[in-house]
């Protein structure tokens, strides 16, 4: 028996091989946090760190919040410079032309670069959990 495609799956896979990283990031965040308010066991004896089954809902919990704040639009860092940069950006001639002051613009670079490297440890955190209880992803 063959199983047939609808548009709308095939339209949904084709987005997401387009954006692989952004749909790992959400689903594997909203996949964990469902994990973890509806699983029923846990490695029990297998993690030292894991001595309880909250333990492991926390955790599960703590890798889903890791995912979140590796995503751009969910990470709690701000720039807080972005607006300034923001409101002196004018078109002209079909092209962007940056009439901010170059300490601001410097400014904004910088946090940028940090929140960039925030991101980036926490998702490198996150896979690196990932794969420490990969085979316990199950209930």
């Amino acid at each position: 028996m063959s199983k047939k495609i609808t548009t709308k799956q095939f339209n949904e896979a084709s987005n997401d091989a387009w954006d692989i990283f952004s749909w790992f990031i959400n689903k594997g965040s909203e996949l964990l946090k469902r994990h973890a308010e509806n699983c029923h066991s846990w490695p029990e004896g297998r993690y030292e760190e894991i001595k309880t089954f909250k333990d492991w809902k926390d955790k599960l919990l703590y890798i889903s919040h890791l995912l979140d704040e590796a995503n751009e639009d969910k990470c709690s860092m701000v720039n807080e410079y972005a607006d300034q940069v923001s409101a002196n950006v004018d078109i002209e001639n079909g092209k962007y032309v940056n009439r901010c002051p170059d300490d601001i613009r410097q400014k904004f670079i910088e946090r940028e670069n940090e929140i960039w490297h925030y991101r980036d440890n926490c998702k490198n955190e996150a896979l690196d959990l990932f794969k420490r209880y990969f085979w316990d992803l199950w209930d």
